[in-house]
């Protein structure tokens, strides 16, 4: 998608000053990484959540089918969507506000607008972005619903149980605080 936007990768000072220390860095390259590290940030948190909501659905719903349990996930995941999109507009305008606000003073039109390539670029990640969350959503949610143990057999704990060694210690320090006390004094006793 950067290669038919002809975006050349140099939209802004931090790449300008970086063309001009080095001669043979692919700019389109540049850009395409950019736009998938920031992708994989939005996607990272959506399907993690989403996989979750399949999770808590089977819990609330054992005996649901597991088309039931897509089609309900599915409807939490269009306001994954919706509110990951809006994020994704409202992080890209900040981080471009400075060209916006130029824009703006100078009166210029949409299809002039369109033609900066920072603009651009932001424009073809919250593309790219969006394209990648829409598809990522119903991939997730199939895939947690499959793995997902049917009729409410959860082997996954609803909470951490698991106790680090360090704090395992701590625990046992207070418990031989709490047997070298006399029984007068101890205030409570630790559970075992």
């Amino acid at each position: 998608m950067i290669a038919t936007s002809r975006l050349s990768g140099i939209g802004d000072d931090g790449t300008g000053t970086l063309a001009g220390m080095t001669a043979h860095l692919d700019f389109q390259g540049l850009l395409t990484c950019a736009v998938i590290i920031a992708g994989l940030g939005v996607l990272n948190d959506v399907t993690v959540t989403q996989s979750s909501s399949v999770w808590e659905l089977r819990a609330a719903a054992p005996n649901a089918s597991r088309r039931r349990l897509f089609v309900q996930a599915m409807r939490i995941g269009r306001d994954h969507i919706a509110s990951t999109i809006y994020t994704i507009v409202f992080a890209y305008a900040g981080a471009s506000l400075g060209v916006l606000l130029l824009v703006s003073v100078y009166d210029t039109p949409l299809l002039n607008l369109l033609s900066y390539d920072d603009i651009a670029a932001e424009i073809v990640r919250t593309v790219c972005s969006g394209i990648g969350l829409v598809l990522a959503i119903p991939i997730t949610t199939a895939i947690a619903v499959a793995l997902v143990p049917p009729s409410g057999r959860d082997d996954r704990p609803a909470t951490p149980t698991d106790v680090s060694g360090e704090d395992m210690s701590k625990i046992d320090w207070l418990r031989s605080l709490q047997t070298s006390m006399p029984s007068q004094s101890r205030a409570g006793d630790l559970p075992h």
